[in-house]
């Protein structure tokens, strides 16, 4: 007789590292995977991605709603091989170059440890990656702050214990570890398809309305936004510019799990299709019309 976990692996379907995607992202095409982040709120960004690209619609009243619905999986990532993205390869990369070949311009051959560390310090407190480019779509305006990072690399990785090392390697071979990129985009990817048995945990991420919220404008009539907008998390002005907007989740399986776990973004349906065997109920209604 087989164990209730053996015969659940055997009724299960892996997170597949090619799925068969619609209109996949330029850099899933590149670099095809699957792909984790240790930060839940990177991995909510992709997952209210996909649904605000290609499932919001609209009824005849005007009123919007999903045609699938965020979540985010935690999952236990344990003896998969970790590779780099499209983010990590083709975007940070040059961007952590620019920033290492002006940080060994203020150090010398015999700089300290605390040398090297200051200098980092001082270059990641100056540095100013808040765009003033205007957005129509308030996701753009989270997706800035969230992926923020992106433009000051070396905050994300000053204090991991092979930095300084780093820094001492690039100085003489201008080599940068690949591990240093993953962890620079905190995004990873892997080649393999991944046991649906390695979930550990499942949230349901509100989706995001994509029109601004405008409670400036003397015009401006809440009740009718709120009317168009039911079941959707409303950003306005000031969490949009304020950079202090997270997703609202809601642990719908398993446990809130601390530790060494990595996040995956995607949609109910798709992860229903990944794993059959999770037990979920039906997204919120409104707004998720399936």
């Amino acid at each position: 007789m087989h164990s209730l976990k053996q015969s659940i692996k055997l009724l299960a379907f892996p997170f597949l590292a090619q799925p068969p995607e619609t209109n996949p992202y330029k850099g899933i095409m590149e670099y095809p995977g699957f792909h984790t982040t240790k930060d839940f709120e990177i991995a909510a960004q992709y997952a209210l991605g996909k649904i605000n690209a290609q499932e919001i619609d609209e009824d005849a009243n005007g009123v919007h709603y999903t045609t699938d619905y965020p979540v985010v999986v935690a999952l236990n990532m344990e003896n998969y091989t970790k590779e780099l993205d499209y983010d990590a390869a083709k975007i940070v990369k040059d961007t952590i170059e620019v920033w290492l070949d002006s940080l060994i311009e203020e150090l010398e051959e015999n700089s300290t440890d605390e040398d090297i560390y200051e200098a980092t310090q001082n270059a990641v407190e100056f540095a100013d990656s808040q765009s003033d480019e205007l957005h129509s779509d308030p996701l753009d305006f989270l997706s800035e702050n969230t992926f923020q990072h992106f433009e000051s690399p070396l905050g994300g990785i000053m204090d991991e214990p092979y930095y300084i090392d780093m820094v001492r390697e690039y100085m003489r071979t201008k080599i940068i570890p690949d591990q240093a990129l993953m962890d620079a985009v905190d995004q990873y990817r892997y080649t393999e398809d991944v046991d649906s048995d390695r979930a550990l945990a499942v949230w349901y991420v509100a989706p995001v309305s994509n029109e601004m919220a405008e409670y400036h404008q003397d015009d401006w009539d809440e009740e009718d936004f709120e009317r168009r907008w039911p079941g959707f998390d409303i950003i306005g002005e000031d969490e949009a510019y304020g950079g202090y907007w997270s997703p609202t989740a809601q642990l719908m399986w398993g446990e809130d799990t601390k530790g060494n776990i990595e996040y995956h973004g995607t949609t109910y349906k798709r992860l229903l299709q990944s794993a059959p065997e999770i037990d979920l109920p039906q997204p919120p209604s409104p707004p998720y019309r399936g």
